[in-house]
């Protein structure tokens, strides 16, 4: 849930109460007892902050439209999902020769025009992948040791 409708119908949803003490005689003498009460002046307070932030939400909105921000955003959401299918078939495809592995390899580099040797596969790997895919980055450097220098 964002953050703009879990606050705005939090503050909205009840109103802002505080706790008064007042005398309880029938507790004993000099006994008090907590009753809660509305508390205006929070709420009023509340409510000036909620205005002001509809309002920044609302500002952003028409920036962002009148900007065109969200066209070339859905744009960019659009090539990823496309890249991430493609990547995806590429994943699926079982490569068959060790120049299918290779390049599966040189496409797993963020960019494979500056590969020209193993070595700067080797370096273009590194760079791209977390330590979570180290034995992934490990077999694909065996597999293109075995294949040879040139990348």
């Amino acid at each position: 849930m964002p953050f703009s409708s879990c606050c705005n119908s939090a503050l909205r949803r009840k109103p802002i109460m505080r706790g008064v003490q007042q005398p309880a005689p029938e507790r004993g003498e000099n006994r008090t007892k907590t009753a809660l009460e509305l508390w205006p002046e929070a709420q009023a307070r509340a409510d000036e902050i909620v205005a002001v932030w509809d309002k920044y939400l609302a500002d952003t909105r028409a920036a962002r439209e009148q900007s065109g921000f969200e066209e070339a955003d859905e744009a960019a959401r659009e090539a990823v999902a496309d890249l991430h299918e493609l990547e995806g078939r590429i994943v699926r495809m079982r490569a068959k020769t060790p120049k299918g592995m290779l390049v599966k390899a040189r496409m797993a580099a963020l960019d494979p025009t500056t590969v020209s040797t193993v070595d700067d596969l080797e370096h273009a790997l590194e760079e791209r992948f977390e330590t979570g895919h180290i034995i992934g980055l490990s077999l694909i450097l065996d597999v293109l040791d075995l294949h040879g220098g040139d990348a």
